[in-house]
């Protein structure tokens, strides 16, 4: 994400629009992020844990 911060400071037209561009990347990420845990947690566990024998 940080790897084209240099090209987003030259051709951008200031200091604010570089910030704003890395909250907005960095909000969809954790959003992203998240998401992905809900989804992978979505499983009630019974008694015993999640891997029953």
């Amino acid at each position: 994400m940080y790897m084209r911060l240099g090209s987003v400071v030259g051709y951008s037209s200031g200091i604010f629009q570089v910030v704003l561009i890395i909250v907005f990347s960095h909000l969809i990420s954790v959003t992203t992020g998240l998401s992905v845990s809900s989804i992978a947690t979505d499983k009630k566990i019974d008694k015993g844990g999640f891997i029953t024998c």
